[in-house]
């Protein structure tokens, strides 16, 4: 098929991303074509419909403090509530070097962290273990029915 390759030889093949939609591209400011517009995935846009004050912060951060793009990307896709509980994590873990109590703050931290993304299993819910598990009993599983049929063929 071509001539210029032999064996052993690499052929390397990539296959540039499609743009949104039409209905996507009108949310933001620029249009198709432009520089920086969809061509460009790395380039940070707002939507035509953010807030004022997000649009004035993001124009400062960009134009006056020259913050790249990459950098714009990742601070404005983590919400408000996030960025103040890492400052009160911060500021927390200050108080605790402070008072000499640093690796106790950082354990109680993540254990804090591990329970309160548990989460609820609501009522008629299947369990994480009996989804991946096919909703069979787990070998050894103790229950109603384990109990009558151990009872019934006098196995207790």
């Amino acid at each position: 098929m071509f001539t210029g390759l032999a064996d052993g030889d690499v052929l390397l093949a990539l296959i540039p991303p499609r743009a949104p939609p039409k209905h996507l591209q009108a949310a933001y400011d620029d249009s198709p074509g432009e520089p920086g517009s969809w061509d460009d995935p790395a380039r940070f846009r707002l939507p035509a419909n953010a807030p004022e004050a997000k649009k004035r912060m993001a124009a400062f951060l960009k134009q006056r403090l020259k913050i790249p793009d990459v950098a714009l990307i990742i601070l404005f896709s983590i919400r408000p509530w996030a960025w103040a509980l890492l400052v009160a994590w911060l500021i927390g873990s200050s108080l605790a070097a402070k008072f000499e109590v640093g690796p106790l703050y950082v354990l109680v931290s993540i254990v804090a962290v591990i329970f309160f993304n548990l989460g609820k299993r609501g009522e008629g819910e299947a369990s994480a273990y009996s989804i991946f598990n096919g909703f069979r009993e787990l070998p050894g599983q103790l229950n109603a029915g384990v109990l009558d049929d151990q009872i019934r063929r006098g196995q207790m």
